[in-house]
């Protein structure tokens, strides 16, 4: 009995690349990851283990947030007008937001990457389920973030205030 060919046919393996091609650009190449059409703000290992800053470091402020009011967007996050004086570098690390008041309560937090040499650039902060509910409750927050740059410290903001989603 003649033995058949299990070979895939020249037809079967270009059908099967052009869809792998399809799936493969479905995903994206966003530089700003989505989960359908909401943002989703990155928190990677070193963002996750960040926190417990004690006076921040000494010397002269490498990052720079001024005070400004931010508004929460409609995926649940605030972005930040920040600038980093690092010369040679990026300032690379986390960002965390937290409520100013009678207990200091964590809204939030996000990798960060700023440009150097002090230019104006923008960070994002995704907010927690309790930050957003927090923020929804009260209509506006005092609140501050504290960028930590990898092996250079940690430097808090001027005075932030962040209003509640628009309705």
């Amino acid at each position: 009995m003649p033995t058949r060919d299990r070979r895939p046919s020249v037809a079967s393996a270009t059908l099967a690349s052009i869809v792998a091609a399809f799936a493969l650009s479905a995903c994206g190449g966003s530089s700003s990851p989505h989960i359908g059409s909401h943002r989703v703000v990155p928190c990677g290992s070193y963002c996750r283990q960040a926190g417990g800053y004690g006076g921040g470091a000494p010397g002269q402020d490498q990052v720079v947030i001024p005070g400004q009011t931010v508004q929460v967007d409609r995926d649940g996050a605030v972005t930040l007008e920040a600038r980093c004086l690092l010369a040679q570098a990026r300032c690379q690390g986390a960002i965390l937001l937290v409520a100013n008041g009678a207990t200091t309560q964590e809204l939030g937090r996000a990798d960060l990457d700023l440009p150097g040499r002090g230019q104006p650039a923008q960070a994002a902060v995704g907010l927690s389920a309790a930050g957003l509910g927090m923020v929804k409750g009260a209509g506006r927050l005092s609140a501050f973030a504290t960028a930590d740059v990898r092996l250079k410290g940690a430097w808090t903001s001027k005075p932030l205030t962040v209003l509640a989603p628009a309705r």
